[in-house]
């Protein structure tokens, strides 16, 4: 809402003489109005639409097809088509991801299914209508006899649950009650069968809540969350079976759902929750939204003043609460706004959509009811301030009844306190609101609720205390930063209610052998965030970085901050580059601008960027030379033979990419001058989704690709690099490429680079951390103590262990099924002797992330140092400062064998170790969630002498 905020000079001078301003400076601007909150929250969701994808940003698949329906629902309430050409655009791009919105999830399809039904019921286009139909078709194949009926979550067929089954009820409803009648008995026969069968397949509880599924074993409920969105999926699905199949039982069904769910999924101020909030991932803050949007379903046709003012009461609490400068809605309803996601934009427009579409509902606004409203409803104030305001009862329609008053502060902020002089008002009455604070009460804009009560009526009324407070943002929404290189982005701190205070800043999540500092380093306005990556910094299609910033008792944290490191420019490397020119059969590379025909690196009409690729790359000291750009420059994989040179190496490296998809375990053969071959695995991530594969990291992160019409396409793509350890006792011959036109090889290097010196463990692994699939280990054992283990599979390590590549550095994990990793038990682990740069560590934190451990590095002169890192938990990157994502696998072994959940993770961590001392030992932490795999010591390289030698020869070839 629109704010009056004091001068600078002012608030300093209330800050000064706080102590003799009692009362508040009162503010009593405008509210907008409903439809105005409505539309303002509809812009800002629109803003994260993606015309080029005709997707919404920062969501998975299925979320999209949601916030379509909202942009529907919208639209129809509004008689407005303004949103058309959103929908034919969507339609025509959005199958580019998941062709005809199809992919392995049931679901996903139902959501696209009722997001075109509702694109049909805004535009009548009947190209909408079929295809939804064609994707219900597609989910018809999910059914099956197992548990007695109903469809299958996803097409791999292992768990029937609520939300896919409440999704195919309602498909089939709303397209019983729009199709043909030779279509409509079809659909309705599957909308009665699927009815019939989720009735008796026990998901409804005693409470009339709604689980997330069933046991597969025994097809009984599983007790698992009662999730918002699976008591609303049901309600629209109920509405349109009645309109095809009128019955008052489904009716009076649908009411007992959705008062349950009013009744134990909300606070005690109405306010609508989902258990686990706000860590939901990017998807769960979409559930409450659905939940509304299907409530306002139901009340089209059944109305009830309850549902009007629950509509109403979360409308009200997400404005006043979960909202910043710009209308974006936070997670949590309640507060307070946390960061900018699609999901949770959607979900809260639902809300609005639904309290909108209550208000205009003829049938509701002669039903006897009241308003509460506060004045003045803001208040200018200063740390130690107060406020008085007045709190008015309004019936309406005939209301009689007493109202029961609490007042609260909203998220309970340090020093504020709030109380009413009256705890019940009748007829039209009022009361006084007091309001404190002390100095200790944070900046921002605070609020006060008063929440009245009658019956099943509940209504709020909000009091906002606009404190001097700062948000921080950062110009860049990503860094793009060179090994070797560096980069920055600007740093605003923004004022809010007359701040004028010199904020310190910091930042957090900085990735390894990466350094960062502001100028200058504390700001009331602009400061500079720099960052400088070192050459054999890891590199990442996006770590996150934090900026916060502090002042006084306050401080605040900027969105999070993609950083995506890559190789570094030039030619100053090492290694022997392979010639692939006579090789190049693909014009994968492309000029900016330059439209062509020949259907690029994907044959769908997609290149690489010249411009950002360039022809030479230097990838942790490795130089690498890539073809000319508009002309043959790429190999894809047809099984050909590439003559290598006739010497010794320890690796083979190479710059590609898959396409189509991650190319999963690709055989490159290398041929030995003796005759002798060797087959190694790689597999090939898609360029568009990064897998962190074992041996493959991120080469080139592009903030675009090349469309042949000579376009950019301005969504992230990726180049990686692939390194394969040869046997260094031979000369090579050549080397023979999978027969695959989904692998492109754009440049290839040999390295006779030493990759450091690896730590035998063996004698202190005390858990078995890698098991082959299948495999069974204790309850109590495994990585996490709870059974659970990393896929020897996955990791292509089934022999007797298995040497990976990690950067630039080698590391040796240990045979599956017996004793393979290190717990952290304090024990103190001898090194090799020697002089070491760096000490690097594969390892992972379990049940949650390990915050600031200590290890104890010892040296043979008798110093030691302490090192202190936080690992994340394997299953969740936290973005600790010197933590790199070294492997990513899909899934983990239960301790019954089977895959588990995933994906997991295996980070990279960098101790800098003394380089003028010989090393002796290091000491780990006392904790059991601290997991190591492997370690290797990295001593002085050429590669450390290339920032000092590479411009002494550049100067000296200018001469």
């Amino acid at each position: 809402m629109p704010r009056l905020l004091a001068g600078s000079v002012v608030a300093a001078m209330l800050l000064m003489f706080s102590s003799f301003l009692p009362r508040a400076n009162a503010q009593g601007s405008a509210q907008p109005t409903l439809a105005q909150q409505t539309k303002a929250g509809i812009d800002e969701m629109q803003r994260l639409y993606t015309p080029s994808t005709g997707l919404y940003q920062g969501t998975n698949w299925w979320p999209s097809a949601n916030e379509l329906t909202t942009l529907a629902d919208y639209s129809l309430l509004t008689n407005s088509t303004s949103y058309s050409g959103i929908f034919a655009n969507t339609l025509q791009l959005a199958p580019n991801q998941n062709a005809g919105f199809l992919d392995n999830f049931y679901d996903d399809e139902g959501w696209w299914a009722l997001a075109w039904i509702a694109a049909y019921d805004v535009t009548k286009n009947p190209q909408y209508l079929t295809t939804a139909g064609s994707i219900f078709a597609d989910m018809t194949g999910g059914w099956d006899s197992t548990c007695g009926g109903g469809i299958w979550w996803s097409k791999d067929r292992a768990y029937k649950n609520a939300i896919a089954n409440e999704l195919f009820l309602s498909v089939a409803a709303h397209l019983a009650n729009r199709t043909a009648a030779s279509d409509r008995a079809g659909y309705l026969s599957w909308a009665n069968q699927e009815w019939a069968w989720f009735q008796g397949s026990g998901m409804i509880n005693s409470q009339n809540l709604i689980n997330d599924g069933l046991t597969t074993s025994t097809c009984t409920n599983n007790g698992q969350t009662t999730w918002t969105y699976n008591q609303g999926v049901v309600l629209g699905g109920l509405v349109e079976l009645n309109q095809a199949q009128p019955a008052p039982v489904l009716m009076a069904t649908a009411n007992s759902i959705a008062q349950s769910a009013i009744s134990h999924l909300t606070d005690s101020n109405g306010v609508l929750h989902d258990a686990g909030e706000p860590n939901l991932g990017a998807d769960g803050p979409q559930f409450k939204g659905v939940f509304l949007r299907n409530l306002m379903a139901l009340t089209s046709v059944s109305p009830q003043q309850q549902y009007a003012d629950f509509a109403l009461t979360n409308a009200e609490s997400i404005w006043y609460t979960s909202r910043n400068a710009n209308n974006a809605f936070g997670q949590v309803w309640t507060g307070p706004f946390d960061a900018v996601y699609t999901a949770s934009q959607g979900s809260a427009v639902d809300a609005f959509v639904a309290a909108l579409a209550a208000s205009q509902n003829p049938s509701l606004n002669t039903l006897p009811d009241f308003t509460l409203t506060a004045s003045p409803a803001s208040f200018n104030l200063v740390p130690g301030g107060a406020a008085v305001a007045t709190v008015m009862l309004t019936p309406e329609n005939g209301f009689a009844n007493t109202v029961e008053l609490r007042a609260s502060v909203v998220q309970a902020p340090a020093g504020v306190t709030a109380s009413i002089a009256s705890s019940t008002l009748t007829g039209s009455g009022q009361t006084t609101l007091n309001i404190d604070t002390t100095g200790q009460t944070p900046g921002g804009t605070l609020v006060v609720a008063v929440t009245g009560t009658s019956g099943g009526l509940i209504h709020t009324a909000y009091v906002q205390l606009l404190l001097p407070d700062f948000v921080l943002s950062t110009t860049a929404s990503i860094l793009y930063l060179n090994q070797g290189g560096s980069t920055s982005t600007a740093v605003a701190v923004n004022a809010i209610n007359g701040f004028a205070s010199q904020v310190a800043l910091s930042v957090a999540g900085v990735p390894p052998l990466v350094s960062a500092r502001f100028s200058p380093p504390a700001a009331t306005g602009t400061s500079k965030l720099i960052l400088a990556a070192s050459v054999t910094a890891p590199t990442t299609s996006g770590a996150q970085i934090t900026v916060s910033g502090t002042s006084g008792s306050t401080s605040h944290t900027a969105a999070s901050l993609p950083v995506a490191i890559s190789a570094g420019l030039g030619e100053c490397g090492l290694g022997d580059i392979v010639n692939l020119s006579s090789s190049y059969n693909l014009t994968a590379i492309r000029s900016d601008g330059a439209a062509f025909t020949d259907g690029g690196i994907d044959s769908l009409g997609d290149a690489l960027s010249g411009e950002v690729l360039t022809r030479n790359r230097v990838l942790n000291g490795i130089h690498f030379h890539m073809g000319e750009a508009n002309v043959p420059n790429a190999v894809y994989g047809a099984g050909q033979v590439i003559a290598l040179p006739h010497r010794r190496y320890q690796t083979l490296q190479l710059l590609g990419t898959g396409i189509q998809g991650t190319q999963m375990n690709q055989v490159v053969t290398i041929t030995y001058t003796d005759g002798s071959t060797s087959q190694l695995l790689a597999s090939f991530s898609d360029w568009f989704s990064p897998s962190v594969n074992v041996n493959e990291e991120e080469a080139i992160a592009m903030p675009y690709r090349n469309t042949s019409s000579g376009t950019a396409d301005d969504r992230q793509f990726n180049v990686y690099g692939y390194t394969l350890l040869l046997d260094s006792s031979k000369p090579v011959k050549s080397m023979t490429l999978p027969l695959n036109r989904n692998v492109v090889v754009l440049a290839a290097t040999l390295s006779e680079l030493p990759l450091g010196k690896e730590v035998n463990l063996s004698s202190v692994y005390n858990a078995t951390g890698i098991t082959t699939d299948g495999t069974s280990t204790p309850s109590n054992g495994g990585v996490d103590g709870e059974g659970y283990t990393f896929s020897a599979n996955a990791l292509n390590d089934l022999g007797a262990g298995e040497e990976i590549v990690v950067g630039p550095s080698r590391f040796h994990l240990a045979a599956g099924n017996v004793s393979d990793v290190m717990y952290a038990a304090g024990q103190t682990v001898t090194l090799p002797a020697g002089v070491y740069t760096e000490l690097k560590l594969l390892g992972t934190g379990v049940q949650g992330n390990q915050a600031d451990q200590a290890f104890i590095v010892h040296y043979d002169d008798g110093s030691s140092e302490t090192v202190h890192q936080s690992f994340s938990d394997w299953f969740s990157v936290s973005g600790n400062s010197n933590e790199s994502v070294a492997v990513k696998l899909a899934y983990r072994n239960g301790s019954n064998g089977m895959a588990a959940g995933g994906p997991l993770n295996l980070y990279l961590y960098t101790f800098k170790l003394s380089p003028f001392k010989p090393i002796k030992s290091i000491t780990l932490p006392v904790n059991r969630n601290v997991v190591v795999f492997s370690v290797t010591l990295v001593p002085l390289s050429a590669v450390d002498l290339e920032t000092v030698i590479c411009p002494v020869l550049d100067n000296f070839s200018g001469w």
